[in-house]
C-alpha cells in the first residue's frame, strides 16, 4: 500500500532527472552552436585579414576592430536566437490551435513565459559573445603591415 507522499516524492525526483537531462542537452547544443559561430567568424577574419589592415593602417584602433567583429557574432547568433525562438512560438501555438479539434485532449492550452523567451535570446546572444570573442580578438592583433600583403 502507498500513501501519496511517496507517490509525491518520486514524481519530484524524476521531474528533477528530467530537468538535469533537458540542461545537459541545451548546454551541448549550445557548445556546438557556439562552435560553429567561432568557425564562422575564424573564416571571416581570414578572408577579410587585407580589410582589416586596411581600417588598422586608417587609423581604426584594436577595440574598434575587436567591436566589429563581436557585433557580427552577436548579431548572427542573436538572429539564430529570434528564428529559434519564432519556430518555438509557432509550433507551440500549432499545437495549441490543433487541440481544438480533438475532443479527447480536453481544454489543452500551452502557455508561453515570456521570462523564458528572453531568457533564451539572452543565453543566445551570450554565446555568440563568449565564442565569437576568440576570432574577434585574433582580428584586433592583427599587424597593419602583416595583413597588407596577406593575400
Amino acid at each position: 500500500m502507498e500513501n501519496l507522499t511517496s507517490i509525491l516524492n518520486t514524481s519530484r525526483r524524476i521531474s528533477f532527472a528530467l530537468t538535469i537531462v533537458l540542461l545537459l542537452v541545451a548546454l551541448l547544443a549550445l557548445v556546438i552552436s557556439g562552435i560553429g559561430i567561432m568557425n564562422i567568424m575564424l573564416v571571416t577574419v581570414t578572408e577579410r585579414t587585407h580589410e582589416i589592415g586596411i581600417r588598422k593602417a586608417v587609423g581604426a584602433s584594436r577595440d574598434t576592430i575587436l567591436h566589429q567583429f563581436l557585433m557580427e557574432a552577436l548579431l548572427i547568433s542573436g538572429t539564430g536566437g529570434l528564428i529559434g525562438i519564432a519556430i518555438a512560438v509557432t509550433i507551440t501555438a500549432l499545437i495549441s490551435y490543433s487541440a481544438t479539434y480533438f475532443p479527447e485532449a480536453g481544454d489543452l492550452h500551452i502557455s508561453i513565459s515570456w521570462m523564458s523567451v528572453v531568457i533564451a535570446l539572452v543565453v543566445s546572444c551570450s554565446t555568440g559573445l563568449v565564442f565569437g570573442y576568440l576570432p574577434a580578438n585574433r582580428a584586433a592583433q592583427l599587424h597593419p603591415t602583416d595583413s597588407l600583403r596577406y593575400e
